[in-house]
């Protein structure tokens, strides 16, 4: 009985490249979480809701955030968008926009101060000639991953691992999961984008507060000014933009500011 040599160089470099892999897959389960306290945002035009530059002491990273991916604020993989305007039951014009609302919520969050990172150092790859690694974010004791699922403004897609608290991944995915069919049903963020006109968002009138709500300045590119809490009462203006409504109110001070609020906070008719 004869041999064939190709064949049998063939089947040795496929078991050669399983053995390679699963060794990778083992290292990498070995990898132990590395916490990286103090973190700051860097400002970057890169920069969007599940991919930043941050600071570290002198050390620069650029992270990819586990568990969720938020929309490409371009058009520049036209595939991914149309997946992505899928998900969400939204137009490719709609969840663009959408992206643009998951940057500047990102942006708000960690440019408020310092924050935790934690990471293996596993390589994200990515379009930027910076090394970018995957990172799980904590901000004021709530990961950035469930911030953005609640807010309706990621979906939960791509990388994961157990987190550095021991929690399994799939346990993990279990509460993203909770959380994105809240922010579905309440048409939060980019659930609800493309609504029918029966829940257009009201505009005029005083309304109180039902829940802790961010301000936004009225200027370009409307970054977070601070909190409103929960109870104030306010009065909606005019809608200036996309998903943005003025907001007149009176601190316990007396003084009258005004800025933005995003219409998810403001209920419909």
């Amino acid at each position: 009985m004869g041999y064939d040599e190709d064949m049998i160089l063939r089947n040795v470099w496929c078991l050669l490249v399983v053995v390679m892999m699963l060794r990778g897959g083992v290292a990498q389960a070995q990898r132990q979480w590395r916490h990286l306290d103090n973190m700051s945002l860097v400002e970057h035009p890169g920069n969007d809701g599940d991919s930043f530059h941050t600071r570290r002491n002198r050390s620069r990273y650029l992270l990819r955030l586990y568990f969720v991916d938020t929309p490409e604020t371009d058009m520049r993989f036209p595939e991914r968008i149309e997946e992505q305007a899928d998900y969400f039951g939204v137009t490719v014009e709609q969840v663009v926009e959408g992206a643009h609302l998951g940057d500047r919520f990102t942006h708000a969050l960690l440019s408020k101060g310092p924050f935790d990172v934690y990471t293996k150092y596993v390589d994200a790859r990515g379009a930027s000639q910076m090394n970018r690694i995957y990172a799980m974010v904590k901000v004021d004791g709530r990961w950035l991953c469930e911030l953005l699922v609640e807010a309706g403004l990621a979906r939960i897609h791509g990388f994961w691992d157990d987190l550095p608290d021991g929690t399994p991944s799939r346990l993990h995915r279990t509460r993203l999961r909770a959380l994105e069919n809240e922010a579905k049903a309440a048409k939060r963020g980019i659930w609800g984008m493309n609504e029918p006109e029966a829940r257009i968002r009201r505009a005029g009138g005083k309304m109180t507060l039902t829940r802790e709500t961010p301000v936004y300045a009225r200027e370009l590119p409307h970054r977070m000014v601070g909190q409103l809490p929960k109870g104030w009462d306010v009065e909606i203006g005019e809608k200036v933009e996309p998903h943005f409504f003025n907001v007149n109110f009176v601190s316990p001070g007396g003084n009258a500011f005004e800025g933005l609020i995003h219409e998810q906070f403001v209920p419909g008719d």
